[in-house]
Formats: C-alpha cells, structure tokens, sequence
C-alpha cells in the first residue's frame, strides 16, 4: 500500500509540475503579471509554493488515482 502510494505519487508529481511549469512559464506569466501585477510578489514565496504542491499532489493521488487504480479505470475518478 505504501509502495503504490509512493508509485502513484511520484508520477502524479512528475506530470503536474511538468506542466505547471510549462503553464507558469510559457502560457500564463504574461496574463498574471498584466492581470495582477499589483498583488504579485517580487520573488514568490517558494516555501509555501512548496507546501502547496505537496499537499495538491497528495490530494490529486487519493481523490483521483487512488480511486481510478481501484475501481479498475478513469470513469472510477470521476
């Protein structure tokens, strides 16, 4: 149980900062600091950044891949 934890986990992470950085560096920068350049911080916060990916990965792997991997499929997740 843990192993497939551990397992789904790390894959989980792997494609959601995979493409959160894509979405970061190539899509949304642009629209943030246009849309919210007052409300943004010079240097992020990367210690909270860091606990909020964490705890979101978690949450991705339990709400979403847990169910899916026992429910024999994605329509499980949904």
């Amino acid at each position: 149980m843990i192993m497939r934890f551990v397992v789904a986990y790390g894959a989980a992470a792997i494609v959601f900062l995979g493409l959160d950085a894509l979405w970061l560096s190539q899509v949304a920068l642009g629209m943030y600091r246009r849309e919210l350049g007052g409300l943004l911080l010079e240097q992020p916060n990367l210690a909270v950044a860091g606990l909020f990916y964490v705890l979101f990965v978690a949450g991705i792997v339990l709400l979403v891949v847990f169910p899916a991997l026992n429910g024999g499929g994605w329509t499980a997740a949904l």
